[in-house]
């Protein structure tokens, strides 16, 4: 049986909690909901060892080509998976496809087989 996924709150402002700080050096997988709504909002990854830096930017202002969607700390929670390195991208694009997150690109090959046995919620 897979492990459900636990949303977090990170704060409005201020020191990022504990379990946030506790991601660096670590790769995975991280989920985005609307703290009201419950939405899925965004799903992403880092498979370089800087899984806390790369979730940080989603709350901070960024540009550049790699730069993603940004959200308030306090209107949405967060959940992550710990992976090896090696399988942070894949577990995210499989994601991606089984839950159609609002804000990520949509992939043209997703597969049917990818969707609701890998739902975590």
């Amino acid at each position: 049986m897979r492990k459900r996924l636990q949303f977090r709150p990170l704060g409005s402002s201020g020191a990022f909690p504990a379990w946030f700080r506790a991601l660096k050096g670590r790769s995975g997988v991280y989920h985005i909901k609307g703290r009201e709504s419950g939405a899925l909002v965004y799903i992403g990854e880092s498979h370089t060892g800087r899984l806390k830096k790369t979730l940080a930017r989603h709350f901070q202002a960024w540009q550049g080509k790699t730069a993603g969607p940004t959200y308030r700390r306090g209107q949405v929670v967060v959940a992550v998976e710990i992976t090896p390195d090696k399988t942070a991208v894949a577990r995210q694009n499989k994601r991606i496809c089984a839950m159609n997150p609002r804000d990520n690109e949509k992939f043209p090959d997703c597969r049917p087989d990818h969707h609701a046995s890998d739902n975590p919620f």
